[in-house]
């Protein structure tokens, strides 16, 4: 099915004899005509109530309102395409006419063949006009509803869009940034950044790279304190490979900071306890008979128990020289002996390092 066997057309036309005839044409075309009109008010009630799929509007009409006035209101707030019908016009109204973005002209006398390709053409450029909203609608809400902040600028760096975590970060709505260079709304405060003082929009026109930044940077909001971000920024690239402006997605990392120092925290607090833990200081009492060593709850304990938990050592057994000859007599001094030679044979008497 194609748009002429269901278009439906509103004629604005204050002669009654072409609004006529020209019904009569766009019927033998297959388009529908739901009403005429003769006036600018009467073609905004009729396009109100009727809600066509176009207009067909002349620019000189009887009354108040002409039809220029009439088409703005119509496609501003119907958003119903309009094509203008002249014969003669003066450069002034034909430059009002243009502010008001229409989807053409037909001089009249209007030709059958002419007729129908402008309003295919205004019908197929409405169609593609809407769909490329749509898709912008559907773009926004999902930038918007992404968890991280992002901004994206023109080819000269004036702020195009922000989503709403960008402007909850920024202090600024996107009202207030729209056409503001990107580093008078993102104003960073930063002990190093990639490429020293070039804010993200500079330094990702300049190296043409995605630039990732994750140092020591915050943004200063309109108001408020700074708020600690990362940052990517990259180019926006038309499909002919010309640079259409800069996207940076920035996210606030305050709660990852605050993790970070959290647990640096507990690591210092960790060490400084284990460092209190295995050091020994003061008075420690110990059995001069069995040499067992008075723990804190009144418990007695080996040396080497006590040391285990209270300090950072590890015990190997042997025996003493003077025990060693008192449990093995018979082959204490050869042991002693093959000790000393693998020492070198100087110093004291050395400890056994094997047992018998």
């Amino acid at each position: 099915m194609n748009s002429a066997s269901r278009a439906r057309i509103l004629i604005v036309e204050d002669e009654g004899i072409i609004a006529q005839d020209l019904q009569v044409t766009l019927g033998k075309l297959g388009y529908q005509v739901p009403g005429i009109a003769s006036t600018g008010e009467g073609a905004i009630e009729m396009a109100t109530d009727l809600q066509p799929n176009l207009v067909l509007m002349d620019i000189v009409l009887w009354g108040g309102m002409d039809g220029v006035e009439a088409a703005a209101h119509i496609r501003e707030r119907l958003h119903i395409p309009v094509i203008f019908l002249t014969a003669h016009s003066d450069t002034a109204t034909l430059q009002r006419a243009k502010v008001t973005g229409p989807h053409g002209y037909l001089v009249k006398p209007l030709v059958e063949r002419e007729l129908r390709i402008g309003i295919e053409m205004a019908l197929h450029k409405h169609a593609m006009e809407c769909r490329l909203a749509e898709q912008q609608r559907w773009y926004s809400t999902t930038l918007t509803c992404i968890g991280e902040a992002v901004i994206a600028t023109d080819h000269d760096g004036g702020v195009r869009f922000m989503n709403s975590l960008a402007e909850s970060i920024t202090g600024l709505s996107q009202t207030q940034a729209l056409g503001r260079p990107l580093d008078h709304v993102m104003i960073l405060d930063t002990e190093v950044s990639p490429g020293g003082s070039r804010g993200p929009y500079a330094e990702a026109i300049r190296k043409g790279l995605v630039i990732e930044w994750s140092g020591n940077t915050a943004l200063r909001p309109r108001l408020g304190p700074s708020t600690p971000i990362d940052y990517t920024a990259t180019r926006i690239r038309e499909a002919d490979g010309t640079v259409a402006g800069v996207v940076v997605v920035f996210r606030d990392v305050t709660p990852r900071r605050q993790m970070e120092e959290d647990r640096e925290r507990l690591i210092r607090e960790l060490q400084e306890s284990l460092a209190n833990v295995k050091t020994l200081t003061g008075l420690i009492p110990i059995c001069a008979q069995c040499k067992k060593i008075r723990e804190d709850r009144d418990y007695w304990v080996q040396v080497e128990a006590y040391m285990v938990a209270h300090a950072d050592a590890k015990f190997t057994h042997t025996l003493c020289p003077s025990c060693l000859r008192s449990l093995y007599p018979e082959f204490a001094e050869e042991i002693l002996a093959d000790e000393k030679r693998e020492a070198g044979g100087d110093g004291p008497e050395p400890w056994p390092s094997r047992k018998p």
